[in-house]
């Protein structure tokens, strides 16, 4: 219980560290990731025009403009910076391998968020037939992703990237149980042992 509580509070210290540092890497990040939802869209040839701003990300796709906030959808980059320098028994130089591949994969998620965002309010809602199935299921998983993958996965990332240190742990700190129970265990065997030997001892 301590160690966890001693996690809470080193959690939480650092979510306010990271949030005041993220305040001013948030800009460049967002630019950054429309620059690399343009570069892949060119790259693919799909038909989006991208206007960045450090604010937002503008696409326009035919006769359809969508302008997305980037700051609800990156602000979960602070969490995990937060649970992976949370993170107990870790020395600094693996947390930091940890945040970078945590970081990457973060950006990869958000970048798959701009289209999945922009295909669910991107087709027309009077689409019909194949369209309007393709619409339907790409605004369920937008909305699974709103509701519950931005702020669940920095979770999931943290516990696959430290995933020794944390399930590791919890086995170690579960350990001491049945060690007392072995030492019980002998103690009583060797209790019986003893009596066993002083009732074939004539002499006592």
């Amino acid at each position: 219980m301590k160690k966890i509580f001693q996690f809470l509070i080193s959690f939480i210290f650092f979510s306010l560290l990271f949030f005041a540092i993220w305040f001013f890497f948030k800009d460049p990040y967002t630019v950054i990731l429309g620059h690399s939802f343009s570069l892949v869209s060119d790259l693919f040839a799909l038909p989006f025009v991208t206007t960045i701003d450090e604010q937002a990300i503008t696409i326009t796709i035919r006769h359809t403009t969508i302008k997305i906030d980037t700051l609800y959808l990156i602000s979960n980059m602070v969490v995990l910076m937060a649970l992976v320098f949370s993170t107990p028994f870790m020395w600094f130089g693996r947390k930091l391998v940890c945040l970078f591949w945590g970081i990457l994969f973060l950006f990869i998620y958000h970048l798959i968020s701009l289209y999945i965002i922009l295909i669910a309010h991107g087709i027309s809602p009077n689409a019909v037939g194949f369209l309007q199935l393709i619409k339907a299921i790409f605004l369920v998983i937008y909305s699974f992703s709103e509701q519950i993958g931005k702020a669940v996965m920095p979770f999931i990332i943290w516990l696959f990237l430290a995933r020794g240190q944390v399930f590791g742990k919890i086995k170690e700190l579960s350990a001491p149980e049945d060690q007392l129970a072995g030492i019980d265990l002998d103690s009583e065997g060797q209790e019986q042992d003893k009596e066993k030997g002083l009732e074939q001892d004539p002499g006592v």
